[in-house]
């Protein structure tokens, strides 16, 4: 029993739907529970959403852009990337692996991705309202 959430009666939009939605979508994996091998890293991951996107805030320290491969599985979005090994710092190749679930109410041929400073940025616009529909009175 949660005295906050129960608190709102049936018929409110309760607030905390969605929050628990996108908590689902943000940790949950399409696959496994686990990464594909003990020598593959989980990025760190933050979801924002606002009223026409999910976002996902990927930190891939070291990945330069062309070390990323996004691609979309039924309703899985699957993310590899790998870190350049670097001599001088005697540093290691990192690879990063990462599945998420997308909504059913995005638009998935819309999803663009963007690499900055380390941080790779996954927009995910959300589909216009298939479930509403005006019709014409004539």
């Amino acid at each position: 029993m949660d005295p906050i959430r129960d608190h709102y009666p049936p018929s409110y939009d309760n607030p905390f739907n969605g929050l628990d939605r996108l908590l689902h979508v943000s940790m949950s994996w399409t696959g496994n529970e686990s990464t594909p091998s003990d020598d593959v890293v989980a990025p760190q991951t933050d979801v924002f959403v606002d009223a026409g996107h999910y976002y996902l805030r990927v930190e891939l320290p070291g990945v330069e852009k062309h070390a990323i491969e996004l691609s979309r599985q039924d309703r899985g979005l699957i993310l590899e990337a790998a870190s350049q090994a670097t001599p001088d710092l005697a540093e290691e190749t990192i690879r990063y692996y990462r599945e998420f679930r997308i909504p059913d109410d995005v638009d998935v041929s819309a999803i663009s991705a963007h690499l900055g400073h380390g941080i790779l940025q996954i927009t995910l616009p959300k589909a216009a309202d298939k479930y509403t529909r005006r019709f014409k009175i004539d």
